[in-house]
Protein backbone atom coordinates (compact mmCIF):
# COMPACT_ATOMS: atom_id res chain seq x y z
CA UNK A 1 0.00 0.00 0.00
CA UNK A 2 1.46 3.56 -0.45
CA UNK A 3 -0.98 5.99 0.78
CA UNK A 4 0.23 9.44 -0.66
CA UNK A 5 1.36 9.43 -4.21
CA UNK A 6 1.15 12.19 -6.86
CA UNK A 7 1.82 13.05 -10.52
CA UNK A 8 1.10 15.84 -12.97
CA UNK A 9 -1.13 16.15 -15.44
CA UNK A 10 -0.26 17.45 -19.47
CA UNK A 11 -2.31 20.28 -18.62
CA UNK A 12 0.06 21.14 -15.42
CA UNK A 13 -2.69 19.83 -12.52
CA UNK A 14 -1.59 17.92 -10.13
CA UNK A 15 -3.65 14.68 -9.08
CA UNK A 16 -2.66 12.85 -5.83
CA UNK A 17 -3.86 9.00 -4.98
CA UNK A 18 -3.02 5.98 -3.67
CA UNK A 19 -1.73 2.73 -4.37
CA UNK A 20 -3.30 -1.04 -2.72
CA UNK A 21 -3.91 -4.41 -3.99
CA UNK A 22 -1.28 -6.04 -5.90
CA UNK A 23 1.66 -3.77 -7.67
CA UNK A 24 1.71 -6.33 -10.73
CA UNK A 25 -1.99 -7.00 -10.87
CA UNK A 26 -4.41 -5.35 -13.35
CA UNK A 27 -5.08 -2.11 -12.79
CA UNK A 28 -8.37 -0.69 -11.63
CA UNK A 29 -9.59 2.62 -10.31
CA UNK A 30 -10.85 3.47 -7.47
CA UNK A 31 -13.71 6.14 -7.24
CA UNK A 32 -14.02 7.36 -3.64
CA UNK A 33 -17.16 8.09 -1.89
CA UNK A 34 -18.58 11.60 -0.51
CA UNK A 35 -16.98 13.23 1.84
CA UNK A 36 -14.43 11.24 1.45
CA UNK A 37 -10.88 10.45 -0.33
CA UNK A 38 -8.28 8.23 -1.72
CA UNK A 39 -7.97 6.33 1.65
CA UNK A 40 -11.36 4.79 1.29
CA UNK A 41 -9.52 2.44 -1.24
CA UNK A 42 -8.14 0.49 1.51
CA UNK A 43 -11.24 -1.61 2.07
CA UNK A 44 -10.91 -3.33 -0.88
CA UNK A 45 -7.21 -3.95 -0.53
CA UNK A 46 -7.24 -7.40 0.49
CA UNK A 47 -9.61 -8.49 -2.18
CA UNK A 48 -7.73 -6.44 -4.92
CA UNK A 49 -4.79 -8.76 -3.58
CA UNK A 50 -6.70 -11.87 -3.99
CA UNK A 51 -7.99 -10.96 -7.10
CA UNK A 52 -5.09 -9.42 -8.94
CA UNK A 53 -5.95 -6.12 -8.54
CA UNK A 54 -3.93 -3.21 -8.39
CA UNK A 55 -6.05 -0.53 -7.07
CA UNK A 56 -5.42 3.28 -8.03
CA UNK A 57 -7.68 5.49 -5.95
CA UNK A 58 -7.44 9.03 -7.14
CA UNK A 59 -8.58 12.16 -5.03
CA UNK A 60 -11.30 14.23 -6.68
CA UNK A 61 -10.42 18.12 -7.44
CA UNK A 62 -9.84 19.94 -4.18
CA UNK A 63 -9.37 16.75 -1.98
CA UNK A 64 -6.05 15.99 -0.30
CA UNK A 65 -3.42 17.71 -2.94
CA UNK A 66 -4.92 17.40 -6.00
CA UNK A 67 -5.66 20.90 -7.94
CA UNK A 68 -8.68 22.25 -6.94
CA UNK A 69 -11.53 23.20 -9.79
CA UNK A 70 -14.50 25.73 -8.88
CA UNK A 71 -17.75 25.01 -10.35
CA UNK A 72 -16.90 21.63 -11.69
CA UNK A 73 -19.79 19.64 -12.92
CA UNK A 74 -19.86 16.06 -14.43
CA UNK A 75 -19.01 16.86 -17.83
CA UNK A 76 -15.19 17.88 -17.35
CA UNK A 77 -14.83 14.42 -15.67
CA UNK A 78 -13.71 12.24 -18.76
CA UNK A 79 -10.46 14.47 -19.15
CA UNK A 80 -9.55 14.76 -16.00
CA UNK A 81 -9.70 10.80 -16.04
CA UNK A 82 -8.16 10.17 -19.10
CA UNK A 83 -5.13 12.35 -18.09
CA UNK A 84 -4.74 10.72 -15.16
CA UNK A 85 -4.21 7.34 -17.17
CA UNK A 86 -2.10 9.18 -19.69
CA UNK A 87 0.06 10.53 -16.56
CA UNK A 88 0.77 7.06 -15.74
CA UNK A 89 1.20 5.28 -18.73
CA UNK A 90 -2.31 2.94 -18.23
CA UNK A 91 -3.78 2.46 -21.42
CA UNK A 92 -7.29 0.93 -20.28
CA UNK A 93 -8.25 0.30 -16.69
CA UNK A 94 -11.48 -1.85 -15.04
CA UNK A 95 -13.29 1.63 -12.88
CA UNK A 96 -15.43 1.04 -9.45
CA UNK A 97 -17.00 3.56 -7.86
CA UNK A 98 -18.60 3.63 -4.34
CA UNK A 99 -21.44 5.59 -2.90
CA UNK A 100 -20.40 9.14 -4.05
CA UNK A 101 -18.11 7.40 -6.52
CA UNK A 102 -20.87 6.31 -8.52
CA UNK A 103 -21.48 9.56 -10.82
CA UNK A 104 -17.92 9.37 -11.98
CA UNK A 105 -17.89 5.90 -13.34
CA UNK A 106 -21.25 6.85 -15.30
CA UNK A 107 -19.39 9.64 -16.37
CA UNK A 108 -16.49 7.81 -17.74
CA UNK A 109 -18.19 4.89 -18.94
CA UNK A 110 -20.06 7.66 -21.13
CA UNK A 111 -17.30 10.10 -21.78
CA UNK A 112 -14.15 7.48 -22.26
CA UNK A 113 -15.81 4.21 -22.84
CA UNK A 114 -12.80 3.29 -25.31
CA UNK A 115 -10.59 3.54 -21.96
CA UNK A 116 -12.23 1.48 -19.69
CA UNK A 117 -12.23 -2.68 -19.34
CA UNK A 118 -14.89 -3.16 -17.29
CA UNK A 119 -17.91 -1.18 -14.81
CA UNK A 120 -18.89 -1.48 -11.50
CA UNK A 121 -20.64 0.12 -8.98
CA UNK A 122 -21.52 -0.83 -5.34
CA UNK A 123 -24.07 1.56 -2.90
CA UNK A 124 -24.01 3.92 -5.65
CA UNK A 125 -25.24 7.68 -5.59
CA UNK A 126 -28.00 8.14 -7.99
CA UNK A 127 -29.25 11.43 -10.12
CA UNK A 128 -31.03 13.19 -7.14
CA UNK A 129 -32.62 15.90 -9.12
CA UNK A 130 -34.21 13.01 -11.71
CA UNK A 131 -35.62 10.91 -8.81
CA UNK A 132 -38.50 11.75 -6.52
CA UNK A 133 -37.11 9.48 -4.19
CA UNK A 134 -34.89 11.42 -2.12
CA UNK A 135 -37.24 11.78 0.47
CA UNK A 136 -36.10 8.03 1.57
CA UNK A 137 -32.56 9.23 2.13
CA UNK A 138 -31.25 9.60 6.01
CA UNK A 139 -32.33 12.63 7.70
CA UNK A 140 -28.15 13.94 7.58
CA UNK A 141 -28.07 14.02 3.54
CA UNK A 142 -32.03 15.42 3.62
CA UNK A 143 -30.66 18.25 5.78
CA UNK A 144 -27.51 19.28 3.87
CA UNK A 145 -29.57 19.29 0.53
CA UNK A 146 -32.19 21.56 1.90
CA UNK A 147 -29.69 24.19 2.96
CA UNK A 148 -27.11 23.91 0.43
CA UNK A 149 -28.45 27.17 -1.41
CA UNK A 150 -30.02 28.82 1.49
CA UNK A 151 -27.38 28.74 4.17
CA UNK A 152 -23.83 27.61 2.42
CA UNK A 153 -22.19 29.15 5.42
CA UNK A 154 -24.10 27.18 7.59
CA UNK A 155 -23.50 23.84 5.44
CA UNK A 156 -19.97 24.36 5.37
CA UNK A 157 -19.88 24.34 9.39
CA UNK A 158 -21.87 20.88 9.39
CA UNK A 159 -19.28 19.29 7.15
CA UNK A 160 -16.62 20.76 9.53
CA UNK A 161 -18.16 19.36 12.91
CA UNK A 162 -18.38 16.23 10.77
CA UNK A 163 -14.54 16.44 10.16
CA UNK A 164 -13.71 16.54 13.78
CA UNK A 165 -15.96 14.16 14.65
CA UNK A 166 -14.26 11.86 12.40
CA UNK A 167 -11.18 11.73 14.81
CA UNK A 168 -13.50 10.93 17.72
CA UNK A 169 -13.10 7.44 18.92
CA UNK A 170 -15.92 4.93 18.67
CA UNK A 171 -16.40 5.42 21.90
CA UNK A 172 -17.83 8.64 21.81
CA UNK A 173 -20.90 9.14 23.57
CA UNK A 174 -22.48 11.07 20.30
CA UNK A 175 -20.69 8.45 18.02
CA UNK A 176 -22.94 5.82 19.74
CA UNK A 177 -25.72 8.01 19.44
CA UNK A 178 -25.17 8.67 15.49
CA UNK A 179 -24.89 4.83 15.12
CA UNK A 180 -28.67 4.94 16.06
CA UNK A 181 -29.13 6.33 12.04
CA UNK A 182 -27.93 3.29 10.28
CA UNK A 183 -28.91 0.14 10.14
CA UNK A 184 -27.65 -2.87 12.26
CA UNK A 185 -25.33 -4.68 9.68
CA UNK A 186 -23.69 -0.66 9.37
CA UNK A 187 -23.10 -0.46 12.75
CA UNK A 188 -21.37 -4.24 12.90
CA UNK A 189 -19.16 -3.27 9.83
CA UNK A 190 -18.35 0.63 11.15
CA UNK A 191 -17.87 -0.81 14.48
CA UNK A 192 -14.15 -2.61 13.36
CA UNK A 193 -11.08 -1.13 13.02
CA UNK A 194 -10.60 -1.32 9.51
CA UNK A 195 -14.12 -0.04 8.20
CA UNK A 196 -14.09 2.88 11.08
CA UNK A 197 -10.38 4.03 9.55
CA UNK A 198 -11.22 3.43 6.44
CA UNK A 199 -14.47 5.54 6.69
CA UNK A 200 -13.45 7.94 9.50
CA UNK A 201 -9.74 8.51 7.90
CA UNK A 202 -10.85 9.04 4.46
CA UNK A 203 -12.86 11.97 5.80
CA UNK A 204 -9.96 13.25 7.68
CA UNK A 205 -8.09 13.64 4.99
CA UNK A 206 -10.59 14.69 2.43
CA UNK A 207 -10.99 17.39 5.29
CA UNK A 208 -7.37 18.92 4.97
CA UNK A 209 -8.18 21.87 2.60
CA UNK A 210 -11.06 22.96 4.94
CA UNK A 211 -14.95 22.37 4.23
CA UNK A 212 -15.56 23.83 1.09
CA UNK A 213 -13.63 21.62 -1.59
CA UNK A 214 -15.83 18.63 -0.03
CA UNK A 215 -19.28 20.86 -0.15
CA UNK A 216 -18.47 21.31 -3.47
CA UNK A 217 -17.58 17.87 -4.39
CA UNK A 218 -21.18 17.42 -3.11
CA UNK A 219 -22.77 19.56 -5.21
CA UNK A 220 -22.46 17.24 -8.19
CA UNK A 221 -25.02 15.26 -6.83
CA UNK A 222 -27.77 17.46 -6.85
CA UNK A 223 -27.01 19.35 -9.91
CA UNK A 224 -28.46 17.86 -13.46
CA UNK A 225 -26.06 15.39 -14.66
CA UNK A 226 -24.52 16.50 -18.23
CA UNK A 227 -26.16 12.70 -19.84
CA UNK A 228 -28.72 10.67 -19.52
CA UNK A 229 -28.19 7.18 -17.81
CA UNK A 230 -30.19 6.06 -20.70
CA UNK A 231 -27.08 7.41 -22.96
CA UNK A 232 -24.53 5.38 -20.78
CA UNK A 233 -23.95 2.51 -23.49
CA UNK A 234 -21.68 -0.06 -21.56
CA UNK A 235 -21.85 -2.92 -19.04
CA UNK A 236 -22.25 -1.60 -15.68
CA UNK A 237 -22.32 -4.57 -12.72
CA UNK A 238 -24.17 -2.81 -10.27
CA UNK A 239 -24.61 -4.12 -6.30
CA UNK A 240 -26.67 -2.37 -3.57
CA UNK A 241 -28.17 -3.48 -0.10
CA UNK A 242 -32.02 -3.76 0.13
CA UNK A 243 -30.77 -2.17 3.81
CA UNK A 244 -29.12 0.90 2.78
CA UNK A 245 -30.59 4.65 4.07
CA UNK A 246 -28.00 5.74 3.12
CA UNK A 247 -28.75 5.82 -0.47
CA UNK A 248 -32.63 3.56 -0.60
CA UNK A 249 -32.46 0.62 -2.69
CA UNK A 250 -35.60 2.15 -4.59
CA UNK A 251 -32.85 5.05 -5.95
CA UNK A 252 -30.71 1.89 -6.41
CA UNK A 253 -33.59 0.20 -8.91
CA UNK A 254 -34.03 3.29 -10.46
CA UNK A 255 -30.66 4.02 -11.87
CA UNK A 256 -30.77 0.01 -12.85
CA UNK A 257 -33.41 0.30 -14.83
CA UNK A 258 -32.96 3.02 -16.38
CA UNK A 259 -29.07 1.76 -17.52
CA UNK A 260 -29.29 -0.07 -20.83
CA UNK A 261 -27.27 -2.64 -20.04
CA UNK A 262 -27.10 -3.32 -16.40
CA UNK A 263 -26.48 -6.15 -14.31
CA UNK A 264 -27.84 -5.66 -10.77
CA UNK A 265 -27.20 -7.49 -7.58
CA UNK A 266 -29.14 -6.47 -4.77
CA UNK A 267 -28.44 -8.00 -0.75
CA UNK A 268 -31.52 -8.32 1.37
CA UNK A 269 -28.91 -8.42 4.41
CA UNK A 270 -27.02 -5.76 3.64
CA UNK A 271 -26.90 -1.68 4.31
CA UNK A 272 -24.51 1.10 2.97
CA UNK A 273 -21.20 0.41 4.70
CA UNK A 274 -21.81 -3.65 5.10
CA UNK A 275 -22.41 -3.86 1.50
CA UNK A 276 -17.87 -3.09 0.64
CA UNK A 277 -17.36 -4.27 4.06
CA UNK A 278 -18.73 -8.28 3.17
CA UNK A 279 -18.55 -8.81 -0.52
CA UNK A 280 -15.50 -6.48 -1.36
CA UNK A 281 -13.45 -9.65 -2.18
CA UNK A 282 -16.64 -11.17 -3.76
CA UNK A 283 -17.36 -7.81 -5.84
CA UNK A 284 -13.51 -7.76 -7.00
CA UNK A 285 -13.75 -11.21 -8.05
CA UNK A 286 -16.66 -11.12 -10.39
CA UNK A 287 -15.24 -8.13 -11.99
CA UNK A 288 -12.13 -10.00 -12.41
CA UNK A 289 -14.10 -13.01 -14.59
CA UNK A 290 -15.82 -10.12 -16.57
CA UNK A 291 -12.20 -8.73 -17.58
CA UNK A 292 -11.19 -12.23 -18.31
CA UNK A 293 -14.20 -13.01 -20.41
CA UNK A 294 -13.88 -9.64 -22.33
CA UNK A 295 -9.56 -10.10 -23.24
Amino acid sequence: MQELLTTTLADGRTVSYAEYGDPEGAPLIYFHGWPSSRIQGKMCHEGALEHGWRVFCMDRPGIGRTTPQEKRTLAEWPALFSGFLDALDLKKVAIFGVSGGAPYVYATAHGCADRVTVAGVASGAAPIIESDRSSEMMLPYRVLLYFRHRSPKLVEGLISIGGRAAGWKRSHPLWRIGYRLIPAPDRCAIGTDLIHDCVMGSFRTAMENGPRPIVEDGDIYSQQWPFKLEDVDFPIQLWHGEIDNNIPASMAREVANRLPKCEAHFYPEDGHYSLSANRAPEILGLLKEKAVAIS
